[in-house]
Order: C-alpha cells, then structure tokens, then sequence
C-alpha cells in the first residue's frame, strides 16, 4: 500500500470528483484513476462505486479513508517536525474557514509566501461544525472561528475583534450617514446569506428583544452574490468588516459602523490540543493576528463620513500595503470547493 495512492484517495474522497482531485494535485485525471486502481489492487476491494455521480464510497473505502487521514497527518507532521529542526519548511499548512474569512487570510498570504517558499497553504471552507471536527481529527491543521469553539479537545486563542458594519452601495441614502442602528433599518430591503450563522442570529435576536421586524428580502448562497447584490441596488446587509475591506477602499461599496453594543465580533484561532501546530502554522497565525490589529482597527472612534470615514480610510491602508509587499512566490492557496 503505497502512502501516495493513499493520498490520492483521500483528495478523491474529500473532492468527491476525480476532475478536481487532478487538479488539486497538480496531476492527469488518468493518474488520479490509476492510483486509485492500484490501491484498490493491493486490498482487494473496490473503493469507490464509480457509476454513481458524483463517485461514493463503498464500505470498505469508508473504512479506509479514516486510516487514509491519519496516515497522511502523521507523514505530514513528520515532515514539518524535521524541517523545524532544520529551520525550513516544506509541505502544506491546511486552514479551515468559512467565506467571511477568505479576504482577511488571503491577504496575508504573499508576505508568508516571500519567507516560506516551500509550504503550500490549502484554505478549505466549511461550516463551523465540519471546521471543528476537521481540527480535532487532525485533518486540519487549524481554523478561524468568530466565537470560541465550545470543544475541550480544542485549543483557542483570540486573535483580535472586528466591527460589524452595515454595508450599501454609495448612492444609498444611508451612505452619508456617520453610523446607523438597528432601526435605521426597519425600513430596508435586507440581504443575508443562505446558510444560518451566528451573525444572522445575533442580529434576529437583538430584533426580536425590541420588537422590530427586518424585510429579509433575499438570501443568497455566497458572500460575493451578496456583495454584488448590493452593488447592484437590491438591498443592504450586515456583515463583518473584513469582508469589504478592498471593496469599500475601491468605492464599490460603503462599511457603516453599526453604534451598537453587539456589533463587534472576537476573531478565534483554533487548534486541536492533541496534536501540535507547527512552527510554520504559528508564524502564519502571527500573521493573521498583525492584520487583525493593523488593517481592521474594530475599536477606534466612529469619524463622521465628511472627515475621513475610518472605515474607507483603513480599507485604502490595507490594500496599499498588500500592494506593496506582492510579489511572485509559489505559495498556493486553493480553497475547497466544500463550502458550508
């Protein structure tokens, strides 16, 4: 049993598609298959049923994957442990994360890439409960959480806040105001996302203590269709700074701090407390925890929009700065197509 056909196997299974699993190795579609037929040789059992769409595992396949992952942890952390003691490091860093976190790691990934040519960052999405099984395996290496993961196989450090804004396109009447609140939008065309978050439930609970009812006009599967949505004129809606950094430093949009109590959220790193992060891990943390102070800036005063919004003024900051440190590298970052 070959440690390659097993890795192979794993990105089939975790794809559910050998098109995508080609492409994330790097490889043909018929070398996928082919390492895939000689694993299934060598344990004589058929792994996948391949007239479904997309391909399923059989029992045996489901038996081996779990012996797949932990096979390929363990190779993985062997390599990072012996290029720590030899001060570098190769192989890949894996990141889980949901879509409002995308940007803010992507952002950080060009000044990682200039000092750890060799490591590879694989960002998957999910829901936050696939995100925490997948640290506490071991699939992952890590995750981003806006909450403190509520599992004691975890361990969790806060890596800085973040101002939820109220976001409108430039010409909404609510533009040119310096902050707004709740009720400043019972009158609005709300946009949300498809899928439930704690955000969402926040804001629905915050109403439902006052009383107030918000038009949810549209729900939308990703953030960019909500982005776009409000682009277009189609409503407004409630997100996480981060999220609309560039586009609000481009003029696309506009962030409006929400003057409530509840309209920051903790940033949360998460790893699993079995299993050390790697060296490498901790210094993209640091990163990440730069950016949270540097480009984010949750808790300064609100400054009227006629005098510099701060939003707009640290969104230019933040995008200035990237532009200066990009630069070619072979970091790569591809984001799973498992989205939650």
């Amino acid at each position: 049993m070959d440690l390659r056909d097993l890795k192979t196997f794993l990105v089939v299974a975790e794809e559910r598609s050998f098109v995508r699993a080609a492409e994330r190795l790097g490889c043909s579609q018929p070398a996928v298959t082919f390492a895939v037929q000689r694993l299934e040789a060598s344990v004589h059992q058929p792994l996948f049923l391949r007239r479904a769409k997309p391909p399923d595992l059989t029992d045996a396949g489901r038996i081996l994957l779990d012996y797949a992952r932990r096979l390929c942890r363990i190779r993985q952390e062997a390599t990072f442990a012996m290029a720590d003691l030899r001060g570098a490091a190769h192989g890949a860093l894996r990141l889980g994360l949901n879509d409002s976190f995308v940007p803010f790691v992507v952002s950080v990934l060009d000044r990682f890439g200039l000092h750890h040519p060799g490591v590879r960052v694989e960002l998957r999405r999910g829901r936050s409960v696939d995100l925490v099984a997948g640290v506490s395996c071991g699939d992952l290496h890590g995750a981003l959480f806006s909450f403190a993961p509520p599992n004691r196989h975890l361990s969790a450090v806060p890596l800085g806040r973040d101002r939820i804004v109220l976001v409108t396109a430039p010409s909404h009447p609510l533009a040119a105001k310096a902050c707004v609140c709740l009720d400043d939008l019972a009158a609005e065309r709300l946009i949300a996302h498809s899928e439930p978050s704690s955000l969402r439930a926040l804001v629905l609970k915050t109403c439902d203590q006052r009383g107030l009812s918000l038009q949810m006009t549209a729900l939308l599967p990703t953030l960019e269709a909500m982005k776009q949505a409000v682009t277009l004129g189609m409503g407004v809606t409630i997100l996480p700074l981060r999220t609309v950094l560039q586009d609000i430093a481009e003029g696309r949009l506009r962030g409006i701090p929400i003057a409530e109590s509840w309209a920051e959220e903790e940033i949360w790193f998460a790893h699993s407390g079995e299993h050390a992060l790697p060296a490498v891990g901790q210094v993209f943390v640091e990163l990440l925890r730069e950016l949270s102070e540097k480009a984010l800036a949750p808790c300064s005063p609100v400054v009227p929009r006629s005098r510099h919004p701060t939003t707009i003024a640290v969104a230019r900051a933040a995008v200035a700065a990237r532009s200066r440190r990009a630069s070619p590298h072979r970091t790569a970052a591809r984001p799973s197509s498992r989205s939650g």
